[in-house]
Order: structure tokens, then sequence, then C-alpha cells
């Protein structure tokens, strides 16, 4: 009846889920952050605090496309990429988890160019 239990997966299948989630992440969490940031900012002259939090989620972004690239790179011997074999699925994740991670980074670098073009306090 032992043969039945499932077995508890490894830490190596989580391996992927940094590179699938925190840059998007990142990205939303910049997003709920810096809006209602920037009256405050503007309030007591503090510019730098929305400057130094978009930095701060751009590099937790880039931290998911450094893990992402690794993935990519660890399985990059993998046979052809529809094989449906372990290896080649964790380099697909891998792929996917670079391209996504670079997508949500450029999002915030969008975001934080427009904290340099508009100003944060036009009355």
């Amino acid at each position: 009846m032992k043969d039945h239990v499932l077995a508890r997966p490894s830490s190596r299948s989580l391996h992927a889920w940094p590179a699938l989630f925190l840059a998007p992440l990142a990205f939303t969490v910049n997003l709920v952050i810096t809006y209602p940031l920037v009256p405050w900012a503007c309030a007591h002259q503090k510019q730098g605090v929305v400057h130094a939090v978009e930095a701060l989620f751009l590099l937790i972004a880039l931290t998911g496309v450094i893990h992402g690239w690794r993935l990519w790179q660890a399985h990059a011997a993998a046979r052809a990429a529809d094989a449906g074999d372990h290896q080649s699925q964790r380099q697909f994740l891998g792929i996917i988890g670079t391209l996504l991670s670079a997508i949500a980074a450029l999002a915030i670098l969008a975001q934080w160019f427009t904290a340099f073009v508009v100003p944060a306090c036009m009355s």
C-alpha cells in the first residue's frame, strides 16, 4: 500500500519558481508602492525616496532574470526543445523565466524613467 503514496517534490522541482514569479511580483509591488509614495515625496521634498524604491525593485527583478538565465544555461545541453524529458522541460522554464523577468524588469525601468521625466510635484 505504500507504493501509492505520492513522493514529496524535491527542492530541484521548485528551482524555476523564482525566475517565473520574482520579477512580475516585484513589478506589481513596485507599482503598488510608488504611486502612493509620490504625493508623500512631493509633500516632504524627498524625491530620492521614489528613486531608491524603483532601484530596489529593479534589482529584485534583475535577480529573477539572473536566476532564469542560470536555469536556462544549466539545462542548455537538453535535446530538442520538444523532447518532453525533464531536462528540456527545465530548459523551457528557464527560457520563459528569463524572458518574463526581463519584460518585468523593463517595465520597472520604464516606470522609473517617468520619475525622471515627469516632475513629481506638478500642481
